[in-house]
């Protein structure tokens, strides 16, 4: 009941505000500052690259991604560009552990051992990484108050939480992956996504928000009280059981609530509700695929029809950067490019329509505290007490109990 309320306060707050511009709008999708950040990545990607890497026979299939990363980058499409740079830098870094393994070692079980003590430096250097981003996004918990400001931090502990969550996979293929005849390609790049992309992600978070809080000072600033009761809520440990599904994003979560990091308690109860809201709509199509029903087809058709409804002007229409929202855009419209190639299925769907949906959930949460609002409302606009009001209840019902 209280899941359907908060849902349906988010609803009620999206409609309340500017009109939603078209989905095909060429307005700038995410802040000149951190689209700015993607060349001295790629260089930093490419620097990876050993000696010699060009000839051999994996190149070819990493120095597309390399090349499609840089498109995307020259089209600010920042999250296109990460995805892009994290698969170029998981084929070259599998490529060349596999070919150091085979030069240096004799036997399958010496290059599997030499893979794993490599993979296991990563993700010592990836754990330590995700230590150092959540001290200083910590620190930044009671000093932040320009509203875009901490918009741009909770993007970017978003995305070192979700890279973070990769390291959770890593025992897994650890596990397994003597026990596998030879040395496959997969399992070793399955070890460094976990232990490497890990840390790209988290890097890649650190330099966003060090470029964000240049910026502290800016108006406009939250509004204290709405702001104030929207970190009390998120530190709130939630009632009931935790799904399996959400266990790795929940123990984070709670962690973070535990040490009172509230700017990182904000983005992972809102992760939660991405999650659960993902694992709902995976049920219903898995069901409908059950019934020989053409899933990717219909998901396609749903996703796009909540883009059409999603537009970076709404939120910048409370005094945002609208980043959240262009991060979805940005998602949903590879997503329709994959699925014009075949190359989509139902999985990578409803990741990007439940981006759009969270999108929505952080616009709301955030216009709450904004003493911005938008110059044309639509009709039956509430107030801005009452549309504070709405979302701070729609938040603190997202993080009282736990999405099933």
């Amino acid at each position: 009941m209280k899941r359907a309320l908060a849902l349906a306060l988010v609803a009620l707050l999206g409609l309340a505000h500017a009109p939603h511009a078209a989905a095909g709008s060429h307005a700038p999708l995410y802040p000149a500052e951190l689209t700015a950040l993607l060349p001295r990545w790629i260089d930093e990607a490419e620097a990876l690259v050993a000696p010699g890497a060009q000839e051999r026979p994996w190149w070819p299939e990493a120095e597309r991604f390399l090349t499609m990363a840089k498109d995307a980058s020259s089209g600010g499409r920042l999250r296109v560009a990460m995805f892009h740079l994290e698969t170029f830098t998981e084929l070259t870094l599998t490529g060349q552990l596999m070919d150091d393994a085979n030069a240096s070692r004799t036997s399958d079980a010496e290059r599997k051992a030499y893979i794993q003590q490599r993979v296991g430096a990563m993700r010592h250097d990836s754990e330590e990484d995700w230590a150092r981003f959540r001290a200083t996004l910590h620190g930044y918990d009671a000093q932040l108050r320009s509203l875009q400001t901490i918009e741009k931090a909770l993007y970017a502990a978003d995305i070192a939480a979700t890279g973070r969550l990769l390291v959770d996979t890593y025992d897994g293929y650890a596990q397994e992956f003597p026990r596998q005849a030879g040395v496959p390609k997969g399992y070793v790049m399955g070890l460094v996504r976990a232990a490497h992309t890990s840390g790209l992600n988290v890097g890649w978070a650190q330099d966003m928000l060090a470029e964000s809080v240049k910026q502290e000072g800016l108006p406009p600033r939250v509004l204290e009280e709405p702001w104030a009761n929207i970190t009390s809520a998120a530190v709130q440990v939630p009632e009931g059981d935790v799904p399996s599904y959400m266990r790795p994003l929940a123990d984070l979560a709670d962690e973070a609530r535990a040490n009172n990091e509230t700017l990182l308690s904000i983005v992972l109860s809102l992760a939660e509700q991405r999650a659960a809201r993902a694992y709902e709509m995976h049920s219903i199509f898995g069901d409908a695929e059950s019934r020989a029903k053409n899933v990717v087809a219909d998901s396609a058709a749903g996703m796009n029809r909540k883009l059409r409804n999603t537009s970076v002007e709404t939120p910048r229409g409370n005094g945002l950067t609208g980043i959240f929202t262009g991060d979805a855009i940005d998602r949903a419209r590879y997503t329709n490019e994959l699925h014009e190639q075949g190359k989509a299925d139902l999985g990578i769907i409803i990741i990007a329509w439940s981006a759009l949906e969270h999108a929505t959930y952080v616009h709301a949460t955030l216009a709450s505290a904004s003493p911005v609002v938008p110059p044309e409302p639509t009709t039956q606009t509430p107030g801005p007490a009452l549309a504070a009001l709405l979302a701070v209840l729609a938040l603190a019902a997202l993080t009282t109990r736990r999405p099933r």
